[in-house]
């Protein structure tokens, strides 16, 4: 069980806990739903690891289906992720912006592709086809926000309106 009088913010959606072994159940999954709903980016996440200098990086993130992920790459990490609810489109881009490949995921069961490894280096980002997406993400630490390249060729982090325009034609 997770215990939530152990669960504190450090940022706007991201939260961490002090218990050294960590559960996700339905009432964390929908604690980060609400979270979510009043986080400037419309996602709210769960770090499993200690911090942020932890080698190795598992969260659970619950996103609402109205944030906007702009396409980014991890020059020197891969990522892991497993859907756990909903659905979404996953999007796979070159360095010029041209779209090379859309992966439909979901759940387990769906007949769908559940999990991918994405590689270091490659451009990426998500268009939800759910109200929302709750997924398990795990990369290597530590975590420096400077190792997250945001693609020139579309709208920034916070630009949502103007990025969801972007992804539109990726539904």
């Amino acid at each position: 069980m997770t215990d939530m009088s152990l669960i504190r913010e450090v940022s706007a959606g991201v939260f961490y806990t002090s218990q050294s072994i960590v559960f996700a159940d339905n009432n964390l999954i929908n604690f980060l739903k609400t979270m979510a709903k009043n986080a400037p980016l419309l996602r709210a996440r769960l770090c499993a690891h200690p911090n942020t200098d932890a080698i190795q990086q598992d969260m659970i993130i619950v996103t609402h289906n109205s944030s906007y992920v702009p396409p980014h790459r991890h020059p020197n990490k891969s990522e892991t992720l497993l859907v756990l609810e909903g659905e979404v489109n996953i999007l796979i881009f070159d360095d010029n912006g041209l779209c090379e490949n859309i992966i439909q995921m979901g759940t387990y069961g769906t007949k769908q592709p559940f999990f991918y490894r994405m590689p270091e280096n490659k451009f990426h980002s998500m268009v939800l086809r759910t109200e929302w997406l709750v997924f398990q993400e795990s990369t290597k630490g530590p975590f420096k926000l400077s190792e997250t390249e945001t693609a020139k060729w579309c709208p920034g982090t916070t630009e949502i309106e103007a990025g969801r325009k972007f992804l539109e034609k990726y539904q």
